[in-house]
């Protein structure tokens, strides 16, 4: 794959807006937006807004995104048709990050080729996955490949973390390190992600019916704490307040707008 090139961003006219109530004009006037934008976007499937988050998240992550044009794929079938379920992730990621970079903004970039390789049919474009669990995915995928070899799968997004878990009224300590390419973080309450880690490792008290087996010792109550040794310079977050609110009310769509920094 020849050097990277990227292509300097123009910068974005505001849209004038239409006194006159005409469609017409309001959809010209956006079109000559884009024109103007050095950005691609991707088109949704039905339900995979979600997906295309997490694709562009990582696009905008130049050094994973060198990575995934560095993976040898040139013995690999040519992404054909969308309905190739042949294909690698490692190929068809790397050809969705080529249209985003090299396309144009009037066409948006198609993902199909993509989720056939994950061997998805069509009715699964339609099923909110856990975007999490798709991070995973490509992830695990791409440690598969020649990633893993040199490293950068993990020296992208892995860090190290150890939890530590104590019970005050006997003499029992518990410390493990442990590895994560992934966090699920409180974000709704905080006001930039510093805020959100500073809340993840505060100390968790488990007593009552959330007490700790302490070996030898039984149920007893403890203290849970955690700290960071390492992060990684790309980590993939997640917003668990989302994910509890959905739980909350599993029968409804519940729309959650927060403002996080980062």
């Amino acid at each position: 794959m020849q050097r990277e090139r990227l292509a300097a961003a123009s910068p974005v006219k505001k849209p004038r807006r239409d006194h006159s109530g005409s469609q017409e004009a309001a959809a010209a006037t956006l079109a000559t937006t884009s024109a103007t934008c050095a950005f691609v976007g991707l088109r949704n499937q039905g339900a995979t807004c979600y997906l295309n988050s997490l694709l562009q998240s990582l696009y905008h992550l130049s050094a994973f995104r060198q990575a995934v044009y560095n993976v040898p794929t040139e013995h690999e079938p040519p992404v054909a048709s969308v309905a190739s379920t042949q294909t690698s992730i490692a190929l068809a990621l790397q050809r969705v990050f080529y249209q985003l970079q090299f396309g144009t903004s009037s066409s948006a970039v198609s993902t199909q080729p993509l989720t056939r390789s994950f061997g998805w049919e069509a009715r699964d474009a339609f099923v909110q996955h856990d975007v999490q669990e798709l991070s995973r995915v490509l992830i695990d995928a791409l440690a598969s490949s020649q990633l893993a070899a040199d490293g950068t799968v993990e020296r992208l997004f892995a860090g190290k973390m150890e939890s530590r878990v104590e019970c005050p009224r006997v003499s029992f300590k518990s410390t493990r390190i442990e590895t994560f390419c992934d966090l699920s973080l409180t974000v709704k309450g905080c006001r930039d992600l510093i805020e959100s880690l500073d809340q993840f490792v505060q100390p968790e008290h488990l007593v009552g019916e959330n007490r700790y087996a302490a070996e030898g010792y039984g149920l007893q109550d403890a203290v849970k704490t955690c700290r960071f040794v390492t992060l990684p310079p790309g980590g993939l977050f997640q917003d668990r307040g989302i994910m509890q609110c959905c739980a909350l009310t599993p029968s409804s769509n519940v729309a959650v707008s927060v403002h996080c920094s980062f």
